[in-house]
């Protein structure tokens, strides 16, 4: 497959043409748009209310937060992935979704232990 004919190339902000798109600048740009999906997903968990909120709603929360950790963490900020996997542990926790906790202690513990 040529570069620029993948699927995910069409969720990516068009690049400046004077910028080269080498490896590392498309990496940049997919991890962007994994970001831009998965707030975009944490956004619409989070919207019904009431009534309208299901379990399925909490799940989707726990995993697009879990989501945005594993993002963070490739993008090269372990504070931000820590911060939600945390915040995926205690949701999961708190709604029993034990498959959400699971995935997020996992991405914690695989994350590079804070400088003191």
């Amino acid at each position: 497959m040529e570069a620029g004919e993948s699927p995910v190339d069409a969720m990516l902000e068009p690049l400046d043409p004077q910028v080269s798109a080498t490896p590392e600048v498309r990496g940049v740009s997919y991890l962007a748009a994994a970001y831009r999906w998965a707030a975009n997903a944490n956004q619409h968990a989070t919207e019904p209310q009431g009534d309208q909120r299901t379990s399925e709603c909490d799940e989707a929360c726990a995993v697009s937060l879990c989501n945005l950790a594993d993002i963070a963490n490739l993008s090269g900020n372990p504070a931000e992935a820590r911060q939600r996997y945390q915040q995926a542990i205690s949701l999961s926790k708190r709604i029993k979704f034990t498959p959400g906790i699971a995935q997020a202690e996992a991405g914690l513990q695989a994350l590079p232990k804070p400088i003191s």
